[in-house]
């Protein structure tokens, strides 16, 4: 038994409030490790106990592969132990007189290697004391035991396992592929090499990934591979591999299967067996698939991002599914899990995602006041423009994953072109092997066709998310007045479709939408002109705007 299993299995009988990696939220985490350690890396944090009213885990205990953190501020400073040094612990009750009663006092202490003896009764109040001595006097039979107390990341993604684990990992995907139909086609190739592209696969990785692929008598059972990578990582993280490669088995099913239900696939019926995961689980895995899906496809903007993220957090929790382990190979948009974790941000996981970076627009600021200045752009618009960060940072990432699985493809594209050169000579001997290569070729074209697909769509929504998706008629005309401005306007409305758009109150609305369909010359062409007329400045905006709707209201009064 390692130490991280032996905490996680026992340090529930200490506390009602308990949290264990990587399902620690980090506002907890945060709190706990400024209060009750000197700084400490939160990813080698095992385990949390909470004895706050409130929840800010300021106060409880903490801990690590080494050490262990007591603080409340009943006692004096808080209690720093290293595992290691544990001797024993004592427990002792006693009933002494008070007042006119008997009172029932617990106290508890820790016997260190060098002698030292120290009382951490008041550090841990609202610890169960008791069961806390048992549970330290369990640390102390590990140390004697000869296990090793070492500090490590509870939070590994994919990408920085094992190679065997990479390897194993992508070997059941290929598995899943071959089994409808005995090949890969192009585009599950296209998404085996972008998991390849984004969990960093070095070329001597690729090269038995390749192999894989390309000669169906090296498939290996997928129960041996199941085992070389439960050998080969933490319970922990075996659970969360066992979700996180179920969520890609039914993504690929939704590639290649028109996004129709899994529960129709009998692989993935079987594999759910195998994996001993459940139809909730798989429920929420697919949904998780398709909120990264809408992410792109109903260009949510930073806010929608954040809200889907939560509401899929809260039913990944509710069914046993850490939102650690959905994106622990990554997005299905081909983000990478270092770059998702943005995506985690949403629940206060790093303070990435949250951000809205503001134009400067001193001199509406000077004119109108700060307090005002968010008003100001969210009546002009701007605030709907600059809540798409998120969603262009992660497009940029698409960008490069896409890129480097390109280049893969063309590598491996070259390759085979070399054996077809090769067999070619050789004659009607290797007429068999040149029918091999020349399908295989066929696929990697359409493939890299496919990724080029990705890559130009990325490019084209990222664009976009510069772009306001509505446009407001009024503030192009009052940015464009003069003769030289003409050509730039009409280029503007040639770029949205006019629509007739029925309101609340039934009353009929003429709006400007974007048109889909320009290609991304065109987009780059817009979002030039609409940078240089000032639609997206603030101060220009404002005051297109004001002297806009002045105008309105003067020609209302004139009719």
């Amino acid at each position: 038994m390692t130490i991280e299993e032996y905490v996680k299995n026992n340090i529930t009988k200490v506390c009602d409030k308990v949290f264990l990696a990587p399902d620690i939220p980090n506002k907890k985490l945060d709190g706990a490790i400024k209060s009750m350690t000197n700084g400490i890396d939160p990813n080698i944090v095992i385990a949390l106990a909470d004895t706050t009213i409130f929840g800010s885990a300021k106060e409880g205990l903490l801990i690590t592969g080494e050490k262990m953190y007591i603080r409340s501020m009943m006692g004096d400073g808080k209690a720093i132990i290293n595992l290691t040094d544990i001797k024993q612990s004592t427990y002792k009750k006693e009933i002494v007189p008070k007042k006119d009663k008997q009172v029932e006092i617990e106290s508890v202490f820790v016997e260190l290697n060098d002698g030292t003896r120290i009382d951490i009764t008041a550090n841990a109040y609202g610890l169960k004391l008791e069961e806390l001595s048992l549970f330290i006097n369990g640390i102390m039979e590990l140390n004697k035991a000869g296990i090793e107390f070492k500090e490590s990341s509870q939070t590994y993604p994919l990408s920085l396992m094992d190679s065997i684990v990479k390897i194993s990992y992508i070997k059941l995907l290929c598995n899943y592929c071959y089994n409808d139909d005995d090949c890969i086609d192009s585009k599950e190739y296209s998404e085996i090499m972008s998991l390849v592209v984004r969990n960093d696969l070095v070329s001597e990785e690729r090269l038995q990934i390749r192999a894989y692929i390309m000669n169906e008598s090296l498939i290996e059972d997928d129960n041996n591979l199941l085992d070389i990578i439960s050998k080969n990582v933490k319970e922990e993280s075996f659970k969360s591999l066992k979700q996180s490669l179920m969520k890609d088995m039914i993504y690929l099913h939704r590639v290649t299967q028109d996004k129709n239900s899994w529960k129709n696939d009998q692989y993935i019926l079987k594999m759910k067996k195998l994996l001993e995961l459940n139809d909730d689980q798989l429920d929420i895995l697919e949904k998780s698939i398709i909120n990264d899906e809408e992410i792109l496809s109903q260009r949510k903007n930073d806010s929608e991002i954040t809200k889907g993220v939560k509401e899929i957090a809260a039913k990944a929790g509710a069914v046993g599914v850490p939102l650690a382990a959905i994106y622990l190979s990554g997005s299905v948009m081909g983000v990478s899990a270092a770059g998702i974790t943005s995506g985690l941000a949403a629940l206060g996981c790093g303070g990435i995602l949250g951000f809205s970076s503001m134009f400067t627009g001193i001199g509406v600021v000077a004119l109108l006041g700060a307090g005002t200045y968010k008003g100001v752009k969210k009546i002009t618009g701007i605030s709907d423009v600059e809540n798409n960060k998120q969603r262009e940072m992660m497009i940029q990432q698409i960008i490069r994953n896409n890129q480097k699985t390109l280049n893969c493809v063309i590598e491996d594209i070259n390759s085979i072109s070399m054996q077809l050169v090769q067999e070619t000579k050789k004659g009607l001997a290797a007429s068999e092997k040149i029918e091999q290569l020349s399908t295989m070729l066929m696929m990697l074209n359409k493939s890299a066709n496919n990724t080029s697909s990705h890559i130009n769509y990325a490019s084209k929504e990222a664009i976009i998310s510069h772009l306001p998706l509505k446009l407001d008629y009024m503030r192009l005309i009052e940015l464009t007045e003069g003769a030289t401005n003409q050509a730039a306007r009409e280029f503007v409305l040639n770029c949205y479709e006019e629509k007739e758009v029925i309101k609340d109150d039934g009353q009929s609305k003429k709006e400007y939408i974007l048109n889909d369909k320009l290609d991304q010359d065109t987009l780059s062409n817009l979002l030039e002109i609409i940078r240089n007329i000032g639609y997206l400045k603030v101060s220009d905006a404002a005051f297109a705007a004001i002297k806009g709707n002045t105008k309105k209201l003067f020609n209302s009064f004139i009719e």
